[in-house]
């Protein structure tokens, strides 16, 4: 015999399931730009370097942007995969 209150937790698992997947691929999305950002901020500390320029602050954003999508990364692993959604044909 089922009753109805085992109906609202499977719901509450599927909620609780898709949102977690959306957070999942906003995560993703950010990490991906602090990936460029980290990219982005080691060039600026290289050609500063390379022109005589103090080229330590951009050197240190950058290992700390780094550090950040490192930790990110390693949340993402604890949320459940994204699955490519196809279009129907």
């Amino acid at each position: 015999m089922r009753y109805e209150d085992d109906d609202d937790e499977d719901d509450l698992d599927a909620e609780d399931h898709l949102r977690r997947v959306r957070i999942a691929e906003h995560l993703e999305a950010v990490i991906g730009f602090l990936a460029f950002a980290v990219l982005a901020v080691a060039g600026i500390g290289v050609y500063t370097a390379v022109t005589g320029q103090q080229a330590w602050t951009w050197f240190v954003g950058a290992v700390v942007l780094a550090a950040v999508v490192v930790a990110l990364w390693r949340f993402r692993r604890r949320l459940p995969r994204v699955e490519v959604r196809r279009r129907p044909s």
